[in-house]
């Protein structure tokens, strides 16, 4: 009996002190069971509006562990609807899963199928180590790299962000987020625009938006090419993107919700 009382305040302690050496930042945004549901269209001069993909974000209903520690496990899916599998086939799916406690990743994978490309990846993120390793499967390789504290995949860093108070943000403030890819990591710039009302096919919506630092190159002449819109109230769903490429401009707007942790304040009727 004494045996069992000593293991049992052993579990305790070392549980008690994994929650103790990571942050704690309070999620008032998602929960459980979440799902949004967008469409993806193409639209330039030439072509007008072509509706190409839909895409996925969604949390498990069940609140899941890694390391021993509560996550939620999300899932971003997105795939082209068949009529277009021709020109460009995708279908994609990124799994992360995120401690409820401190707000960061602990597994991130990715299967992508894009035309001609695959991939079957995996990064295990070591947030008391400080370090992620990086598993391809399809090229048989493993690699472990140093990261900073409280590292990001792409996939975490906006159900984070989604939790930023953009009240108190000025029009042109500029945040950071570091997150990694692949077998490194990154750092983007992103600038806050300020509040806008847009309208959409769901209707009119007070929203915020935020404008994410990309490459400039082939694909992108603008380093802020892209507008991100998040409802104006505590969901802070993103419900609107716009992304300028040479070519014309990639649109993903909201199609559908679903379990929402709180009211959807930000509809205008």
């Amino acid at each position: 009996m004494r045996k069992k009382l000593i293991l049992i305040i052993l579990i305790i302690t070392t549980l008690t002190l994994n929650s103790q050496e990571l942050r704690k930042v309070e999620n008032k945004a998602f929960k459980t069971g979440e799902k949004i549901t967008y469409v993806v269209y193409f639209d330039s001069f030439i072509t007008g509006k072509i509706f190409a993909a839909y895409a996925t974000f969604m949390i498990s209903p069940k609140i899941e562990y890694i390391n021993g520690r509560p996550c939620y496990h999300a899932i971003l899916s997105g795939k082209t609807f068949k009529k277009w599998d021709w020109a460009i086939y995708v279908d994609d799916r990124f799994d992360t899963y995120i401690d409820t406690i401190a707000l960061v990743p602990w597994v991130f994978v990715r299967k992508a199928h894009e035309g001609k490309f695959k991939a079957d990846q995996q990064i295990n993120i070591d947030q008391f180590k400080h370090q992620a390793q990086f598993i391809d499967k399809r090229k048989n390789t493993n690699k472990v790299y140093p990261i900073d504290p409280y590292m990001h995949d792409m996939i975490s860093a906006a159900y984070w962000g989604r939790n930023l108070d953009f009240s108190k943000m000025r029009p042109g403030s500029i945040f950071k987020v570091k997150y990694v890819f692949e077998d490194s990591v990154y750092t983007s710039n992103v600038a806050f625009g300020g509040r806008e009302t847009i309208k959409i096919n769901e209707g009119k919506f007070d929203c915020y938006y935020v404008m994410p630092e990309v490459q400039v190159g082939n694909v992108f002449k603008d380093p802020y090419p892209m507008k991100v819109y998040f409802t104006a109230d505590d969901n802070q769903i993103p419900i609107y993107a716009t992304c300028k490429i040479r070519i014309g401009n990639v649109r993903f707007e909201l199609y559908s919700y679903e379990n929402l942790r709180n009211p959807m304040k930000s509809k205008i009727n």
